[in-house]
């Protein structure tokens, strides 16, 4: 099934902050299943993320994601530290974080969900959990006052 867009009428728009290309083109595949006409913003790290979202905070256009995906892959990875930068950033704020990994490893997932991340799906599983990426992105909508989201705040 292929939701529309969301409450406000628009097209879903996902932040995704990959560096491989091969599955790159595997998510927005997937992602394109679920949504007709999903906005992607794909950029190669959460730094290009936020300074996109500053940029245009800045110029007066606030830009709302409706998913942010980061694609971990298994490194020394600060997940606390990341998530609560995420979470920190106007626009960000109460968007919520998919974190994709490479392997299915319950102690990794859990580590993920203590760090702030709202779901976390290993790549080996992505196909099967589309439904579960539908459901963070509808959950938000009906669960996020827009009037509270759109309120000035500092970056």
């Amino acid at each position: 099934m292929a939701y529309t867009g969301h409450l406000t009428g628009q097209n879903p728009l996902l932040f995704i902050t990959i560096k491989r290309e091969d599955q790159k083109q595997q998510l927005c595949q997937a992602i394109s299943r679920i949504w007709e006409s999903p906005e992607f913003l794909i950029k190669e790290d959460i730094r290009s993320v936020i300074a996109h979202l500053i940029e245009h905070c800045l110029q007066g256009q606030n830009i709302h994601p409706d998913i942010l995906i980061i694609d971990l892959e298994i490194c020394s990875l600060d997940a606390q530290a990341l998530f609560e930068t995420v979470r920190s950033i106007t626009g960000l704020r109460h968007t919520p974080i998919l974190a994709l990994v490479d392997v299915a490893c319950a102690d990794l997932r859990d580590h993920m969900y203590d760090a702030g991340a709202d779901l976390v799906i290993a790549w080996e599983h992505l196909e099967t959990r589309m439904g579960d990426i539908a459901g963070l992105a509808v959950d938000n909508w009906l669960n996020t006052d827009p009037e509270q989201e759109y309120l000035p705040q500092s970056i």
